[in-house]
């Protein structure tokens, strides 16, 4: 629990509800256990779920992210839900509830996106989803913040070194799977993979790109 980032791979029992709610519970009760640790207080948290229709459809999972979203902002805390379908939320039963938690919503490129879908699941308009549409693939994404009534779509400058590590493109991860059974050393393992993708490293940060940074 000590680890900055900690990553759970369920893919095994997407397809076995019983597992599935099993090892959830477990990985909940991890979760809420550090985030709402007074140790922790002070210390920002996420939790980021990935192809969250497969966790939210699991029982008791969308009604304890829904009492969660509503109450770690006490505790430093908060979660995020991706998938690439709108109908995959739309159609959970407690999703209403779920969206009027959320406060932020951030929308990647998808030239294809259905009016409907996107209006019925997200509540915009179809203006707004014809931008989703144009958005630059891994460029641009598009942020909608309700409360604050904010809209915008933002450029997305990405290190090498992070490329490296979330590519899915086949060839790519195949280097990126290959190099790390050789590489103990994280570091090192993605230094090469930049280096076998032919990417300029990212220079290491001065003194006074960290004061910039947080001013």
């Amino acid at each position: 629990l000590d680890l900055p980032v900690s990553v759970y791979n369920l893919a095994a029992v997407k397809d076995q509800p019983q597992s599935a709610q099993l090892i959830q519970h477990e990985i909940f009760f991890r979760t809420v256990r550090l985030f709402e640790s007074e140790k922790y207080r002070e210390l920002p948290k996420m939790l980021d779920i990935d192809e969250a229709q497969y966790t939210l459809s699991v029982p008791g999972a969308a009604n304890w992210a829904i009492t969660k979203a509503r109450t770690w902002f006490k505790h430093g805390g908060g979660m995020s839900f991706w998938t690439q379908n709108p109908e995959h939320y739309s159609k959970l039963d407690e999703w209403e509830t779920l969206r009027s938690a959320a406060s932020v919503f951030i929308f990647m490129s998808d030239p294809y996106a259905n009016v409907e879908h996107y209006v019925n699941a997200f509540g915009i308009s179809a203006e707004q989803v014809e931008i989703i549409r144009t958005l630059k693939r891994a460029q641009q994404a598009y942020i909608v913040i309700p409360e604050a009534q904010i809209a915008k779509v933002v450029n997305l400058i990405v290190e090498s070194e992070q490329y490296a590590i979330c590519t899915s493109t086949p060839h790519e991860a195949a280097l990126a799977k290959r190099i790390y059974s050789e590489v103990s050393d994280i570091d090192e393992a993605v230094s090469r993979i930049v280096d076998g993708l032919s990417m300029p490293r990212t220079p290491d940060e001065t003194e006074r790109d960290m004061e910039t940074m947080y001013l």
